[in-house]
């Protein structure tokens, strides 16, 4: 991933994490794959791998895939945190 993708990745993910706490309001409390790729702007191939990596939290009932609006909240605050944290030197 290149520089400008990780700026316009993180410049996406401050947009999304507000402070008081609300994110994706306009989306469902329980999303689908569909869903979450239109909302982290991804391809359904890599939300699938998202999913299956476990980076974002979900249930499979059946073959139904479902996904709580909570589970991207915080796959979103975690990104934040890592990209903050890229920042501090290690000591």
């Amino acid at each position: 991933m290149g520089s400008g993708n990780i700026s316009r990745t993180l410049n996406f993910i401050k947009q999304e994490v507000k402070e008081d706490g609300i994110m994706l309001e306009n989306y469902p409390e329980i999303m689908s794959v569909d869903q979450l790729a239109e909302a982290l702007h991804i391809c359904k191939n890599n939300a699938y791998a998202l999913l299956n990596t476990n980076e974002v939290g979900c249930k499979r009932i059946g073959r139904r895939i479902i996904i709580p609006k909570i589970c991207v909240i915080d796959y979103l605050r975690s990104a934040q945190i890592k990209s903050f944290n890229a920042d501090k030197p290690v000591i």
